[in-house]
């Protein structure tokens, strides 16, 4: 137990401010160039629904902002490197051109996993959760053994199922531009489910995680936080059945905007157990 104390703990005694600066910045940086080639890819798609982003594009100009694009990756690419040399961990590099890699081809072509169905889950969740944990882990010197691999991947999947109920919520949208997101490839109802079974399942490993290190009071907050979720997402659920599209999602969509207080509080609330299991 106390072995997996110290996997869970990602590392935190060998925190110092410049990894932490430099970690910061390269998060800034890598989310900013997700950011913008998803604006690029979708400039002509956005200026029906969501005007704002594409008049930025075209306020600035594509050929700038795909200059940006291009300094933001090759800032990124230096951070990483120079991250490698302070922490003796070179491996920061490869996940970072990974990371890069990825998160262009869910917008872009070849791949664009945006328009791939299921596969629009497994890149989110490798490009907003998986990757940056690998990097603050590997950062401070954890050691990537199965209790915390199995955090990461829990963690990551349970937030990505609430992201799903966000997808669902878009699906007329999406398909009307011909984007096969997963909510287009598996339906409505389909979408959904797979969202209540992530969220229920990976909850429930994050939460056995912690508990398996830590105290039952350490979690409490944190299953608190994810019966709520999982209860919102049921109802959901339940909302949906034996309506139509149209009906389903507009009777949905009031439950939904709650979406960014589900992933903050299962957020603060699993690094609340984070500190306390391992303290």
């Amino acid at each position: 137990m106390a072995s997996d104390a110290g996997l869970l703990r990602l590392g935190v005694r060998r925190f110092s401010p410049i990894p932490i600066a430099e970690l910061v910045a390269l998060f800034f940086l890598l989310f900013h160039f997700g950011d913008m080639i998803n604006c690029f890819a979708d400039r002509d798609l956005d200026a029906v629904y969501k005007t704002r982003l594409s008049e930025a594009v075209f306020g600035l100009g594509p050929r700038n902002v795909l200059w940006q694009i291009t300094l933001t990756v090759l800032a990124a690419i230096g951070v990483s490197i120079h991250l490698a040399c302070v922490t003796g961990h070179y491996d920061l590099v490869l996940l970072v051109l990974f990371g890069l890699s990825l998160a262009a081809q869910y917008s872009v072509g070849p791949i664009r996993f945006k328009s791939r169905g299921p596969l629009q889950v497994v890149a989110l969740w490798a490009v907003i959760f998986v990757g940056p944990m690998l990097l603050v882990a590997r950062t401070f010197g954890s050691t990537l053994e199965w209790p915390l691999l199995a955090l990461i991947a829990a963690y990551g999947a349970m937030q990505e199922g609430i992201i799903l109920i966000n997808t669902a919520e878009d699906l007329p949208e999406d398909r009307a531009d011909n984007i096969r997101t997963t909510a287009v490839a598996l339906g409505l109802r389909n979408c959904i489910s797979l969202a209540l079974a992530m969220v229920t399942v990976s909850g429930a490993i994050v939460i056995a995680l912690f508990a398996r290190v830590g105290h039952v009071r350490s979690v409490l907050p944190l299953c608190a936080a994810w019966l709520w979720v999982v209860w919102e997402i049921a109802r959901i659920s339940a909302l949906v059945r034996g309506r139509d599209e149209v009906a389903a999602i507009k009777a949905f969509r009031p439950r939904a905007r709650r979406m960014p207080l589900w992933i903050t509080a299962t957020a603060w609330t699993s690094l609340w157990a984070a500190w306390t299991s391992t303290h």
